[in-house]
């Protein structure tokens, strides 16, 4: 399932996801803050599953960590898959998991405005801001746009685009807290 409009900021290259599943799993990859890119469907990786048996198998995504770490992750993969290469490891990550609310509805919602285009002003107005109160609410935060008709929107991308720092495991509202991203 390949999307050509489906944008998503840490994402390298063109999306594509086998599951609805897995491209909710790119949704979670894309605000994670600790996720610095990843690539769809990177192609085979040779492994072994639970009895030691070789395996090829393509997982759903390459993960690369803030920190440099390096995962193959699948939605709902085989389980107890090892790559044969040591210096990557593998996770596949169950459907529940993927699944928890809010965070999933959070990711959705953040995701309509990722190509949202946010003018320098407003960015430095905020961020401004946020210097002078490292931590305001989402209607305080509001009050700095001004360029832009739809200033939640505006707010939300910054976040998504990791200008700012939002909680996205708690329900996006009006008093959700705020802050420079680090």
């Amino acid at each position: 399932m390949a999307l050509s409009t489906f944008h998503l900021q840490t994402c390298s290259e063109r999306p594509m996801f086998r599951t609805i599943c897995a491209r909710d799993l790119a949704l979670l990859l894309n605000i994670d803050v600790n996720v610095a890119d990843f690539r769809c469907l990177p192609g085979i990786v040779e492994g072994t599953d639970a009895s030691g048996d070789k395996l090829r198998h393509v997982p759903d995504f390459l993960v690369t960590y803030e920190n440099g770490d390096r995962v193959f992750l699948d939605a709902d993969g085989p389980a107890r898959f090892r790559p044969l290469d040591p210096g990557v490891g593998y996770s596949s990550i169950g459907e529940d998991e993927i699944r928890t609310e809010p965070r999933m509805t959070n990711a959705r919602e953040a995701f309509r405005y990722s190509l949202h285009q946010v003018s320098m002003s407003d960015r430095l107005r905020l961020q401004a801001a946020l210097r002078d109160n490292p931590s305001i609410s989402l209607v305080e935060a509001s009050t700095a746009i001004r360029m832009s008709d739809d200033e939640f929107a505006c707010i939300i991308a910054l976040a998504v685009k990791r200008v700012l720092h939002i909680d996205w495991s708690e329900v996006i509202g009006p008093d959700t807290r705020v802050r420079l991203a680090r």
